[in-house]
């Protein structure tokens, strides 16, 4: 039975574990993570803390506080306390050492505010005024405020991929429809083109043929239609000589630089 009740505790854990801040939506983005960014209605100057510790000189205290706000502290910051029910004067104390909901601070002197002739206890109360810390969690809460738009972001990514590595074997069917039948209009349009020059070639045969027979008729033509032009120059001269038209005594030599005019 119990053996049972740790596997149904197991199971409950790794899926309340699977989901971010353990409230993740159906749709939509998450809200914001750990509830308000700021609310500037809470003094967060004012804090109450416990001596958990204190050296022998009383300088050097170590503080308790029930916030944890205190991590945002660092080493140098200064602030000032009174004790609870005991004084209204306030002592001032340094910074040294932050950690989770504990700060060590050195205080120069309890003398504003205790008695240096009463027994100062462990666990005593102090109340706190720290400005110093309002300023940091107004800060903190601005980076804050990027950071959960930043996680909203990477969210919104992490959607993106996941939507597209559960899809994957889908998309590469599409993909693979989608070039299958680009190659099919490939192929087909090759087939088309080669048709094509076929038939062009086939025609080119048969007009070459045409032209030729048309070129062999042209050469023909143009042998049949020549014009000859020659001088009579010996018959000119007998002929001009015997219709008393006036010629040298003997006839002209061929010309060898004769030319037809065009």
């Amino acid at each position: 039975m119990k053996i049972i009740v740790i596997i149904c505790f197991l199971l409950n854990l790794s899926i309340y574990s699977a989901q971010p801040g353990g409230n993740l939506p159906n749709q939509g983005v998450m809200g914001k993570v750990g509830g308000e960014i700021f609310d500037p209605s809470i003094d967060f100057a004012h804090q109450t803390a416990r001596v958990s510790d204190i050296d022998d000189g009383k300088t050097i205290f170590k503080l308790n506080f029930e916030n944890n706000n205190v991590k945002f502290l660092k080493s140098g910051d200064i602030f000032k306390f009174r004790i609870l029910n005991n004084s209204k004067d306030m002592c001032q104390a340094q910074v040294r050492k932050v950690e989770d909901f504990f700060v060590t601070v050195e205080v120069a002197t309890l003398a504003p505010c205790w008695k240096s002739t009463d027994y100062f206890r462990r666990g005593t109360i102090l109340e706190i005024d720290m400005p110093v810390l309002e300023q940091r969690v107004y800060e903190a809460s601005n980076y804050r405020k990027n950071l959960v738009q930043k996680r909203v972001d990477f969210l919104n990514q992490l959607k993106d991929i996941n939507n597209f590595l559960y899809n994957y074997d889908q998309e590469k069917v599409k993909l693979i429809v989608e070039y299958d039948e680009r190659m099919a209009r490939l192929m087909e349009e090759k087939k088309k083109a080669v048709r094509a020059l076929m038939a062009k070639r086939k025609e080119s045969y048969s007009l070459r043929q045409k032209l030729k027979k048309e070129l062999d008729k042209a050469d023909n033509q143009l042998d049949f239609y020549r014009i000859e032009r020659q001088e009579p120059l010996v018959d000119r001269w007998h002929l001009s000589r015997d219709l008393g038209v006036p010629v040298s005594k003997r006839p002209q030599g061929q010309k060898s630089d004769y030319k037809v005019k065009k």
